[in-house]
């Protein structure tokens, strides 16, 4: 097993907290456990217990019991999953409706969705726009269960969903949940909510910067892939998944999308503030201006860089939903 199964945890646990520091997101976690290098480390967990029908008729209840595990992370891997045997639980099925399709074709809780239609997912957004991408037609689903990969074809059953205005509208929808588990944060008073708040999104802004620029230089280095680009569909697709969790989660997006546009303008690339920021900089050191011939190659050869990174961010998102892209245009054309 990993070291996190050996550790005691299971999937489905929900981290708070590493050596005493609070853990909020997976970045969180990644951030304290790649700090390690092998030694033991102590890790506080929320583990849900499903308790059945205990709100009556409109559904389930999950109990969180917290737990403590000793995690030992191994010493050399690439990234927190090889080191840690611990990821995302986005993918991982939570409930299944019975006697759905789903429930017939073999799914249960726990399995892990790998791809639809042979298109792999990497986020539970992508299996809903799959399955959604083509209707009246059968959808190949293949998910991990123990390390066994289990293949199945699923006509999937339409649902009427009412909007805000109460038109009603049917698709098909997969009758199958993942876990995403809403834990309230406890309520702080705090006598002086702006002094309070300044200095804490001073501090929460200065880590966004600090991962995005660790990122940029792991893309300069080599250390990361190019494909991790992303250009507007990616955006898109954040907001619309962030916009699912609440406000406040769609206002933290935003803020860094901004902060991550704003890094990247400081760039020492001309045409960009960045670049005008770096030749009134030669020009503060040899008293004189720059030649004008030399500002407009530079010029030139900053927007031929923006120009190559911005195809490479649409080549992206083009490359990874391009089975989604093709599915939608052999439905409208019919």
């Amino acid at each position: 097993g990993s070291p996190a199964y050996r550790a005691g945890l299971r999937t489905f646990d929900l981290i708070t907290e590493v050596r005493g520091q609070p853990v909020g997101t997976y970045a969180d976690l990644g951030r304290l456990l790649n700090e390690n290098h092998g030694e033991t480390v102590p890790v506080t967990y929320l583990r849900p217990t499903r308790v059945a029908a205990a709100l009556g008729s409109l559904g389930d209840l999950y109990v969180f019991e917290s737990g403590l595990a000793a995690l030992t992370p191994e010493s050399t891997g690439d990234g927190l999953k090889d080191r840690t045997g611990m990821e995302l639980a986005d993918l991982y099925i939570a409930d299944v409706d019975s006697d759905s399709p789903e429930q017939r074709a073999g799914l249960r809780p726990g399995d892990r969705i790998i791809s639809v239609d042979d298109v792999e997912v990497s986020n539970w957004l992508m299996v809903e726009q799959l399955v959604q991408a083509r209707t009246g037609r059968g959808h190949t689903i293949t998910w991990l269960r123990n390390d066994e990969r289990m293949s199945a074809t699923i006509q999937l059953q339409r649902r009427s969903f009412a909007d805000q205005e109460s038109v009603s509208t049917t698709r098909p929808t997969l009758g199958a949940r993942n876990w995403a588990p809403r834990v309230p944060e406890q309520t702080v008073w705090r006598p002086s909510l702006l002094r309070y708040a300044l200095p804490s999104a001073l501090d929460e802004t200065m880590d966004v910067i600090r991962f995005i620029v660790v990122g940029i230089s792991q893309i300069a280095k080599g250390e990361l892939s190019l494909s991790t680009i992303g250009g507007p569909i990616t955006v898109y697709d954040v907001i619309v998944q962030e916009r699912k969790k609440g406000a406040s989660y769609l206002l933290w997006a935003m803020a860094v999308i901004s902060i991550n546009l704003g890094l990247i303008n400081l760039l020492p690339i001309p045409a960009l503030d960045g670049g005008h920021l770096c030749f009134l900089g030669i020009e503060a050191l040899l008293r004189k201006p720059v030649p004008l011939r030399i500002r407009e190659v530079a010029s030139l050869f900053g927007l031929v860089v923006l120009v190559v990174v911005m195809a490479l961010a649409v080549k992206n998102d083009v490359e990874k939903r391009w089975n989604i892209i093709a599915a939608q245009a052999q439905e409208l054309v019919g």
